[in-house]
C-alpha cells in the first residue's frame, strides 16, 4: 500500500497514543537503517507465578499452569539474548509476587550488568521487610512499583483477599524510610493505585495522602483497570476504547 496513505492511518489510529507513534517511529527508522526490525523496547519475564494474595480483579483465579520458580540458569539465558545497545526495558512479573523468589535480588543484579536499560518489578508490597527493602534498593533495580488499592482498610482487604492494610502501608513507609537513608534515588517509586468501581472515589484523598512522602524521583501513578482481555470483570469507571499495538 502506498506509504503515505500508511503513514497517515497510523497518525489516526494512534493520535492519542504518543507513546505507541514513538515506537514505531523508532523501529521504522531501524528498519530503514538495518532492514529488520529492532528488538522489543519492554520485555516481561515471569520469574514466578506464585503469589500470596488472592485479589479480586486479578486472573491468575483461573491460570492453569503449575505454579512454579525460573532456574537462575534459564534467567540467565534469557538475559544473554538480549542484542547490545538495545538497552531494552524489562519487567520482573506477571501472575506472581516476585519477592517470593528466592533470586530476585540476583537476577535484578544480573540483568543490571548486561544489555537491559531497565528493570522494573510490580510488587503487592506485603513482603517488604527491613531486610527485603534493603535488598531490592541495593539490588539497582530502577523502577518499583507499591501497589495499594484504596485508602482505607474496607476498600484494600476487599480487593486485596488475604492481606492487611495497617501492615502494608506500613511496608510502603519503611521503604520510603531506608530509600532515604540509604540515598538510594536511583530507584523510582511509584506508590501506585488502580482507578476502577472501588477505588474511583479514593484517588483525591489516595494523591493527598501520598504526596508529601515523595523524593527523588519517587512518584504516584493511578493505574487504569485492565481486564486482562476479558479475562476478568470490568471494574473499570468508565469504558473507553485503547488502541493496541501489536507486535511489528
Amino acid at each position: 500500500s502506498n506509504p503515505i496513505i500508511r503513514a497517515g492511518r497510523i497518525l489516526t489510529k494512534y493520535a492519542s497514543h504518543p507513546e505507541v507513534l514513538a515506537y514505531k517511529a523508532a523501529n521504522a527508522a531501524h528498519i530503514k537503517q538495518h532492514g529488520f526490525h529492532s528488538f522489543p523496547r519492554f520485555l516481561h519475564i515471569e520469574i514466578t507465578n506464585a503469589c500470596n494474595l488472592d485479589c479480586i480483579m486479578c486472573p491468575r483465579h483461573d491460570m492453569k499452569r503449575k505454579v512454579g520458580f525460573m532456574s537462575m540458569d534459564l534467567f540467565k539465558k534469557i538475559i544473554d539474548q538480549v542484542p547490545k545497545g538495545s538497552q531494552i526495558a524489562i519487567s520482573l512479573n506477571l501472575f506472581g509476587e516476585s519477592f517470593l523468589h528466592p533470586k530476585l535480588f540476583e537476577m535484578i543484579k544480573y540483568a543490571k550488568q548486561s544489555n537491559v536499560g531497565e528493570v522494573h518489578l510490580n510488587s503487592n508490597i506485603t513482603l517488604l521487610n527491613e531486610k527485603n527493602c534493603r535488598g531490592i534498593l541495593a539490588s539497582g533495580i530502577d523502577v518499583l512499583a507499591l501497589s495499594f488499592e484504596g485508602t482505607n482498610k474496607k476498600t484494600y482487604e476487599y480487593l486485596r483477599i488475604g492481606s492487611n492494610f495497617e501492615r502494608v502501608k506500613e511496608n510502603i513507609h519503611r521503604i520510603l524510610d531506608i530509600q532515604k537513608e540509604m540515598n538510594a534515588y536511583h530507584t523510582r517509586l511509584n506508590i501506585q493505585m488502580t482507578d476502577m468501581k472501588e477505588t474511583h472515589e479514593e484517588i483525591k484523598e489516595f494523591v493527598e495522602y501520598w504526596k508529601p512522602f515523595l523524593a527523588g524521583n519517587n512518584g504516584i501513578l493511578i493505574k487504569q483497570f485492565d481486564t486482562w482481555a476479558d479475562q476478568v470483570e470490568d471494574r473499570s469507571v468508565k469504558h473507553e476504547t485503547y488502541a493496541r499495538a501489536p507486535c511489528p
